[in-house]
């Protein structure tokens, strides 16, 4: 059994130091910087694939020497790269984030280059591939008629579909039915649902009306707030794991990431939430990305550390011996 993630490929050019000083009238931004492999699919395989996952991934990158980067970085933490798409004319997409001053959050520059530029002649060439995985994992990034054609596929070979509904407004009626889990953050579940989202009460009124769009399971990120979690039967408020957040961009990926591992293993959705909500905890105790996803042992210190239940302690002690 494996997952088969889609999206885009990026890299994070993570910018330090940031100096304020006019320099020959130019703004010298920093003294160093740092580069990693990046968006929303890499980084949900990475994790996945370190949590003992088999992961394959669609998505493309340039022919050039962050595209290269990208494949074996990925590959090193055991994603499968036979769909990851190559193209000869557009570079690979990056990011630029940029730490703001007294603040943990960043501002962030986006140049997608060749990472949206996936056909449907290209997809109909993987997707048997792809389609070969018990669960489907994607955002909505990429052209949403192919997103579309994915996932109902995966829907009818019976295939488990989790969505990140990123962009938000490209989150559609006709796209959320198709998935048996949605992933949003406070502010795409606000948009998504129509409600303001300031409470708790908020959060799960917002659940409910993503419940009403045929979803069958919603896992509503409030960050520093907790997460609500929802179906048709109930709908559940987790409380948050506190923390000193330091980075904040990837812990959404992560929590995709274990998630959709752990369910892998049969795991319920509500028993693989509350894991991956103590493993986003931790990556956001990091700086990046890509390079702040935690090993399963570390996920399991920590859970210890914080007097988690003893059943998910069971959970992710048998993961880490299974991998081991």
């Amino acid at each position: 059994m494996s997952i088969a993630f889609f999206g885009t490929a990026l890299v994070d050019i993570i910018l330090t130091e940031l100096s304020e000083k006019l320099e020959h009238e130019s703004l010298y931004a920093a003294r160093y910087h740092q580069v990693f492999p990046g968006g929303k699919a890499i980084n949900q395989a990475a994790c996945a694939s370190l949590f003992g996952s088999k992961t394959k991934i669609l998505a493309r990158v340039g022919s050039d020497e962050f595209g290269n980067l990208i494949r074996i970085e990925i590959e090193k933490k055991g994603v499968e790269t036979d769909s990851l798409l190559i193209d000869y004319a557009l570079p690979t997409g990056f990011v630029v984030l940029v730490p703001e001053t007294n603040s943990n959050f960043k501002s962030i520059l986006v140049s997608y280059g060749a990472s949206l530029k996936i056909s449907e002649f290209e997809l109909k060439k993987v997707e048997n591939h792809l389609l070969n995985s018990k669960i489907m994992v994607g955002g909505l990034e990429l052209n949403i008629g192919l997103v579309k054609e994915l996932l109902t596929k995966a829907k009818r070979k019976g295939m488990i579909t989790i969505i990140d509904p990123y962009p938000p407004e490209k989150a559609d009626v006709e796209v959320l039915a198709l998935a048996d889990i949605i992933t949003p953050n406070r502010e795409e579940g606000s948009i998504i649902s129509g409600r303001d989202i300031r409470s708790i009460f908020a959060a799960k009124m917002a659940v409910k009306e993503l419940l009403k769009m045929g979803i069958k399971n919603v896992c509503l990120k409030l960050g520093a707030d907790g997460i609500v979690i929802g179906n048709k039967d109930s709908i559940e408020y987790v409380k948050p794991v506190k923390v000193q957040a330091i980075d904040p961009t990837g812990g959404g990926d992560v929590f995709a990431g274990v998630l959709c591992s752990l369910i892998l293993r049969g795991h319920s959705v509500i028993e693989s939430s509350k894991i991956a909500n103590y493993a986003s905890a931790l990556s956001v105790t990091r700086q990046g990305a890509f390079n702040s996803i935690p090993l399963p042992t570390e996920v399991m210190e920590f859970m210890i550390h914080r007097s988690a239940e003893e059943n998910l302690i069971k959970i992710i002690d048998d993961l880490v011996h299974q991998k081991a």
